[in-house]
């Protein structure tokens, strides 16, 4: 089987799954259909007081959850702020430092190549060093 055929097969169990679940769910929606009006029935009555309540809920809600938010920005402008700072400092220690659930991998610099330079001067050997440049250290964030 090529891989286009199976390419082709793939995508079409794909499309397959999505038809199973569409043709069963038709099932349900008609077995449940007797019992779905009854719900809606009783929905149409209670439905302007849950609404009320969601409100009166909201309402309570709101301020708690706009303090979260306000307390998660300051947070995260602090990290922010501070990650910048142990980068910068990791860069100049020019090692990873580990605590308990957090390091800073330092990332010695590597070389860039300019392929095409390079090719027209392999014949010389010593002007190969003119096609690369050296990049800058870098640090990775990880969970330990």
């Amino acid at each position: 089987m090529t891989i286009e055929s199976k390419l082709t097969k793939l995508h079409e169990l794909r499309c397959a799954e999505d038809a199973i679940r569409l043709r069963y769910q038709e099932q349900i929606d008609a077995a449940c259909a007797p019992l779905q009006a009854q719900i809606d029935a009783l929905m149409a009555d209670i439905q302007p007081k849950i609404d009320a309540l969601q409100l009166e809920k909201a309402a309570l809600i709101e301020p708690i959850a706009q303090a979260r938010e306000d307390e998660i920005a300051e947070t995260k402008n602090e990290a922010d702020q501070l990650e910048h700072e142990v980068r910068a400092d990791v860069i100049a220690h020019g090692a990873t430092v580990k605590v308990p659930g957090l390091q800073c991998v330092y990332v010695k610099p590597s070389w860039r190549w300019n392929t095409e330079r390079l090719l027209g001067l392999a014949e010389e050997l010593p002007a190969i060093l003119k096609c690369g440049k050296l990049g800058e250290p870098n640090t990775q964030i990880r969970k330990a």
